[in-house]
């Protein structure tokens, strides 16, 4: 699926990515309100993007007047109560460089990639995501993209991100 909007594009990960990718994700402006405390070692890093792209739905965002990779959607998987995959939702995550904020960006990125799943992904009904409660910007984003809360207080119990400390967060979803 590749998705172009009015200022970006939005194509798979390749692994010249790699490189923005790692830099993308230990800036400390994008890693904080992600929940990370700290910048991933390179092997992290290495890990994080093969298992990213392994997913099949891990997309670069990519400046259309600069060429340069601005951010990173990926479209995890999700699986089921009894613990197989569900082919019916995905967990949205993403992450832009600062440059960027407040220009609309993210939320154009966005609106093009979940029509995008829409049109590529027909087995897909159902988009979850979850922000820390302190991410404003986020949390913005799924506002005007008419993401609804599901659950007001999700705990991320320490050891499951790269922070030392528990993280509440609210969870989110939209029907497809």
């Amino acid at each position: 699926m590749i998705v172009e909007t009015k200022r970006l594009i939005v194509r798979p990960v390749t692994d010249s990515d790699r490189q923005a990718y790692g830099e993308l994700l230990s800036t400390p402006e994008v890693a904080s309100p992600a929940g990370q405390s700290m910048a991933p070692p390179a092997k992290q890093l290495d890990s994080w993007f093969q298992s990213e792209k392994a997913t099949g739905m891990a997309f670069a965002m990519v400046d259309k007047a600069t060429n340069r990779y601005i951010g990173s959607i990926v479209w995890y998987p999700v699986v089921n109560e009894k613990g197989e995959p569900d082919e019916t939702r995905r967990e949205l995550g993403y992450l832009m460089l600062p440059e960027y904020w407040g220009q609309g960006l993210m939320t154009e990125a966005l609106r093009g990639s979940i029509q995008g799943v829409r049109e590529h992904y027909a087995g897909i009904r159902e988009i979850q995501a979850s922000v820390l409660k302190s991410n404003t910007r986020s949390l913005h984003v799924l506002e005007k993209l008419n993401f609804r809360v599901v659950d007001p207080e999700v705990s991320l119990p320490v050891g499951e991100s790269l922070t030392p400390k528990p993280q509440v967060l609210l969870a989110f979803s939209l029907d497809l």
